[in-house]
């Protein structure tokens, strides 16, 4: 029984921290809509910073949603549908209500264009509307509740998306290219993950099946931490991956003011120290920490609430 009431006062505790966007909307600023038509996603940021996310559907292959900056420049409660018609055809009007493709709520972004609900739950996440974007009814409703006229809607058309999440870990996504715009390799993938230092930790066989499959599946690439030298944080990042955790071998030496040599046969690194056996990744030179002092003369330290390599001298 008690098992039971701590369970339910948990479960409670739950619902009631969660924060309601809507309530908090007053105090959302410099609010913008992202949407990314090849994960079929859409972001919302206040400042630059992701407050929800949603999973929308978009434009078919012969009806594509339109690239580009645009605002939400109207909206509508209970929209009317009109069916886009053919010569020859019956003109079809149809109310709001549960037979309405737009749902219950509508914001126009371009001529013929906006973001609304719908009555096909199920058609969400893929390419079928002719070119709006469609949500599901609770997170339309909840948008149109958050937004104002004017906020701006950013599309674009990203099959890399590389995310950093908050315990450090990079993320990496590969989609499909349904609208046939942006042809990608190995090299474009590296290049992005250069841009958050763990280019090189994901082999290359993976990005190529991944290349090959177009399944969208996360791949969870490496966590980065910072490094503090004698009390100075450098700008290049270590790696952890796999539980070992990867010091750039340049940048640690030029800050230590210290000569280290590359034997790339014997893939040894050598210093007026010692030795250590050292790892090539997209073309930067790293080290297993663990072999800092044979290589460096020091001593590392961990500080997990800052998440932050110590290198120091001193052992203490």
């Amino acid at each position: 029984m008690l098992k039971f009431f701590a369970l339910l006062l948990s479960i409670i505790t739950f619902i009631f921290s969660v924060p309601n966007i809507v309530q908090a909307a007053d105090k959302l600023e410099n609010l913008s809509i992202t949407i990314n038509i090849p994960s079929r996603m859409m972001t919302l940021y206040a400042k630059d910073k992701v407050v929800k996310e949603y999973r929308v559907g978009i434009g078919k292959i012969d009806h594509e949603t339109p690239i580009g900056d645009f605002k939400i420049r109207s909206k509508e409660l209970n929209p009317t549908w009109v069916k886009p018609i053919k010569e020859g055809e019956e003109r079809v009007v149809i109310e709001a209500g549960p037979d309405n493709p737009l749902g219950y709520r509508w914001m126009e972004f371009a001529d013929l264009y906006g973001i609304h609900g719908t009555n096909r739950p199920e058609s969400i996440g893929g390419y079928v509307s002719s070119g709006c974007v469609r949500m599901r009814e609770k997170d339309v409703e909840e948008l149109y509740d958050i937004v104002p006229l004017e906020t701006p809607v950013h599309i674009t058309y990203e099959r890399i998306v590389i995310r950093q999440r908050a315990d450090r870990m990079v993320t990496l996504n590969i989609y499909p290219d349904e609208y046939a715009k942006e042809a990608i390799s190995v090299f474009d993938v590296n290049r992005k993950l250069a841009a958050y230092g763990v280019a090189g930790f994901v082999s290359n066989d993976v990005v190529s099946n991944n290349l090959e499959t177009l399944n969208g599946e996360t791949i969870e690439v490496a966590k980065t931490f910072f490094i503090n030298i004698s009390g100075k944080v450098i700008k290049a990042m270590g790696v952890n991956c796999d539980g070992v955790n990867y010091l750039p071998v340049v940048p640690v030496a030029t800050e230590r003011k210290m000569a280290v040599s590359w034997n790339a046969n014997t893939q040894i690194l050598s210093s007026p120290f010692g030795t250590a056996p050292g790892y090539v990744k997209n073309d930067v030179l790293y080290i297993n920490s663990d072999y800092a002092y044979a290589l460096y003369g020091v001593y590392i330290k961990w500080n997990s609430a800052t998440n932050t390599m110590h290198i120091d001298n001193s052992s203490d």
